[in-house]
């Protein structure tokens, strides 16, 4: 499986010992875990500066004790930087948040025909993941920003051959965000996955986080980056 996204937070447990990279928020109101346990804590010696850029992650996905999905980083090529800044999670509102989409066919699509589940055709065993060429930056609906809605919306999407968004669909909602949030994913465009020398199709999991900043929360989040004074 590949999740593709911001690491919004990187925390630790208790004893330092263990490393959450949460994504699509902080905790608690994350919506997946990519875990680096202790004992494979030597082979990410940067994980801890990894908050804010966008990362990809292959591997068995899981649910931590029948909640929120995960993957155990074990293996450096499992992670991938992608960029070293993060999408926006904020912006100022745009256009309205009209009907919802929970399943949409992306402009262009090559791989993935109308009625075909969004899994149609694609590649789960391939020998490199897709890789991000060009991000899309997701526009606050105007009903959402005023109505003071927030959430993170988690996409999962189908990369064709050609390294297109073809098909995605929503598989967690936030009320008035999900259409925002397949419209901004449909416009990825990536290096596809490969499989013995030849581009294959596969799915990504993405999880788009809209949030409303107001200035309380920025000097918050600036006080929450300065090293406590001795």
């Amino acid at each position: 499986m590949v999740v593709l996204g911001p690491v919004a937070q990187v925390n630790e447990s208790e004893d330092g010992q263990t490393l959450f990279l949460n994504f699509g928020g902080r905790y608690p109101y994350h919506v997946f875990n990519a875990v680096v346990l202790r004992r494979n804590l030597k082979s990410f010696p940067e994980a801890r500066s990894w908050e804010g850029k966008v990362i990809r992650v292959c591997g068995k996905m899981q649910l931590y004790k029948g909640g929120k999905p995960e993957i155990i980083l074990e293996r450096p090529e499992q992670v991938a930087i992608e960029s070293s800044v993060a999408l926006p999670e904020s912006a100022a509102p745009t256009g309205s948040g009209g009907p919802v989409e929970q399943d949409v066919l992306c402009p262009d699509p090559s791989e993935a025909p109308v009625g075909m589940p969004v899994e149609a055709g694609a590649i789960h065993d391939f020998d490199s993941p897709p890789q991000v060429i060009k991000t899309a930056r997701p526009q606050y609906p105007q009903d959402a920003f005023v109505n003071k809605i927030e959430g993170t919306v988690l996409i999962e999407a189908l990369v064709d051959a050609q390294g297109r968004v073809a098909r995605a669909r929503v598989i967690q909602s936030v009320a008035m965000l999900d259409a925002a949030a397949l419209h901004a994913c449909c416009q990825w465009v990536f290096k596809p996955a490969m499989k013995h020398g030849r581009p294959v199709a596969t799915i990504i999991h993405m999880p788009v986080a809209f949030r409303i900043y107001g200035k309380e929360e920025q000097r918050k989040q600036r006080a929450d980056k300065v090293p406590p004074t001795k």
